[in-house]
């Protein structure tokens, strides 16, 4: 059991019961997915590209990766029935806390200018948080040079809640920062 989910199970659940004023413990906002993404338009030039990102995303996740496969041909993306667009995996909730302390202690403290999620990321359905630098993952930092031409992942975490104000409750409630992004006075 790890410290986030030590403090969900005792302390956070408990808090939020308290705060929202809910009446069943069935209530309580919880995280439901965790979807991690990567699409590339280099799939269909070059298939080796294919087998570094879903390394990469099973050495990330711990779990086997899934194709995404194109369902119909467009041409104006230059793209086949069949072609390969990207892979995805997802977690369910013990696998969710897991991730979560792993960004927690070792993702976010490398981000060198990170203050957390931005707003205008997190909906009433969960949040969104890109990974572009993928050598922050201690994971891929080891084998470098196999996956240098990632450009990165897509992290979508779906809660069970009904407000972006019980996911920021949360978010915080497990010591995610989240910032406001000020509006430019340029007139």
């Amino acid at each position: 059991m790890n410290f986030l989910q030590y403090n969900h199970e005792n302390l956070l659940s408990e808090d939020l019961l308290l705060k929202q004023n809910l009446e069943f413990s069935k209530d309580i906002p919880n995280f439901h997915r965790l979807e991690i993404n990567h699409s590339s338009g280099k799939f269909n030039l070059e298939e080796k590209t294919y087998l570094a990102v879903s390394t990469a995303l099973q050495l990330f996740s711990g779990q086997s990766t899934k194709i995404d496969r194109a369902k119909k041909a467009c041409a104006n993306f230059k793209v086949l029935n069949q072609d390969i667009l990207g892979s995805h995996t997802s977690l369910n909730r013990k696998q969710i806390l897991n991730m979560l302390t792993q960004l927690y202690l070792y993702v976010f403290p490398r981000i060198s200018d990170f203050m957390g999620l931005p707003e205008k990321q997190v909906s009433s359905r969960g949040f969104s948080l890109s990974l572009k630098n993928l050598f922050i993952l201690p994971e891929l930092e080891d084998n470098s040079q196999f996956f240098e031409n990632i450009s990165g992942f897509t992290l979508n975490v779906q809660t069970k809640t009904k407000s972006v104000q019980e996911v920021i409750l949360l978010l915080s409630g497990f010591h995610i920062p989240i910032y406001k992004i000020k509006k430019s006075q340029n007139r």
